[in-house]
């Protein structure tokens, strides 16, 4: 399936996203003691735990299910949504706050408060936005995120230029910042949205789970496997070392930023292709996503390194001998992320959910086993191997299970889902 013409929108609001996420990291990077630093990587990094359970169990599963079966009952369909991750953020921050105290030292109360506020806006920013990319609603993609990263850029400006910048000052003006981006998705989506049908809550809730218990319990693996692991490297590695690694990983995110608007795109589309044509040509679809994506996605890279060396040299001009070899492991470690994306989608639509629960904690445990033994050793540069290695492990999981999923009569192998 081709996809053209990607919209407007959708690049702004993922590139608005990335500059939200990643781009904060850079300025904090760059701005913030190594020491609290390590501190906010360790309160975002656990309050980000919640974020992947409702993304995993509800906000992906949104972009498959919108159309299939609440079409005619979406404004309903999302605000059941929104009650169920606004539940497992409470729940899960209550879970964590434990942990949350025995990693980060001289814990007090508005580092608690920061951190659940952040958990709770994240998890219903993720239902707005999946929504957004669902119903294509142009306008609310093109206004909520970057209105968010103004907010965000203009309060943290603030917090600086006072000098009371903070683990939890940065983490409670991005909380503001999401909540405020919600409340604009919101006001674009409810007058659009269908109220035909009444779908009750037990229906919603037992259709996600049915779905969903899979890739929530990959969700697990996959926070292993990425939080996790970083958590491992801020306990492992020198504060400096940790604070120039989390930068570049998120430098090369940037990679990802148009790879997610695609995913996001081309999932509605691919379950209205399975929709409307059925399973029978559903394979070559997605394989013709791989033919057609390859060569562009290389290219894609090569020149996009380039740049990313002149960014890190000028915003590390001492790092000098941990970007030549940091950074190109960390492109690599993005390019195979990105080569599973076919992949993924296509088990999605299909709901083959098993493989993620399987490549998610393959992943983790060669991230953390191999990020242990070679942090030890090599310290940042083990890092770096580690992770490329657990990139590994996840795409070739994905990339054979759903080859394997080879459609039947009027079905597909499950595979276990």
């Amino acid at each position: 399936m081709r996809l053209k013409g990607m919209p407007l929108g959708a690049l702004l609001d993922q590139a608005s996203f990335s500059a939200l996420n990643f781009g904060s990291i850079l300025v904090l990077g760059a701005t913030m003691h190594p020491v609290e630093f390590t501190k906010y990587a360790v309160m975002f990094g656990i309050a980000f735990l919640p974020y992947t359970i409702v993304s995993a169990t509800f906000g992906t599963t949104l972009l498959v299910f919108v159309i299939k079966y609440y079409q005619n009952s979406s404004a309903r369909y999302m605000l059941h949504l929104l009650g169920f991750s606004l539940f497992v953020a409470i729940l899960s921050m209550i879970l964590l706050l434990p942990i949350i105290h025995w990693l980060v030292t001289d814990l007090n109360l508005r580092e608690v408060v920061s951190v659940f506020a952040i958990a709770l806006a994240l998890s219903s920013f993720e239902i707005c936005r999946k929504m957004s990319f669902a119903r294509g609603r142009d306008l609310s993609l093109m206004f909520a995120a970057p209105s968010g990263v103004v907010l965000y850029a203009v309060l943290l400006y603030v917090i600086i230029s006072q000098g009371r910048l903070s683990a939890a000052a940065a983490i409670t003006a991005m909380a503001i910042s999401l909540f405020i981006t919600t409340l604009i998705y919101l006001i674009f989506l409810m007058p659009r949205l269908t109220t035909i049908d009444k779908p009750t809550i037990g229906n919603v809730f037992y259709r996600h789970i049915h779905y969903g218990i899979w890739p929530l319990m990959g969700t697990l693996g996959y926070w292993s496997a990425t939080q996790g692991f970083l958590l491992l490297a801020a306990i492992k590695l020198t504060a400096s070392d940790f604070q120039s690694f989390r930068a570049l990983l998120n430098l090369t995110s940037a990679f990802a930023v148009a790879l997610m608007v695609i995913e996001l795109v081309a999932t509605s589309r691919l379950s209205s292709t399975l929709l409307n044509e059925g399973l029978p040509n559903f394979h070559s679809r997605v394989r013709r996503l791989y033919a057609q994506g390859s060569l562009p996605a290389v290219a894609f890279f090569a020149i996009g390194s380039i740049g990313l060396f002149g960014v890190s040299h000028y915003l590390y001009p001492t790092a000098a001998q941990v970007e030549a070899f940091i950074l190109p492991a960390l492109v690599v470690y993005q390019f195979i992320l990105a080569m599973n994306k076919p992949a993924a989608m296509g088990l999605r639509v299909i709901e083959v959910t098993r493989p993620f629960f399987i490549g998610h904690w393959l992943s983790a445990i060669v991230a953390l086993a191999c990020g242990f033994f070679l942090m030890q050793f090599w310290g940042i540069h083990g890092a770096a191997v580690a992770m490329v290695m657990s990139a590994f492990a996840l795409t070739i999981t994905l990339a054979l299970c759903f080859a394997a999923a080879e459609p039947k009569s009027g079905g597909v192998i499950e595979l276990g889902s």
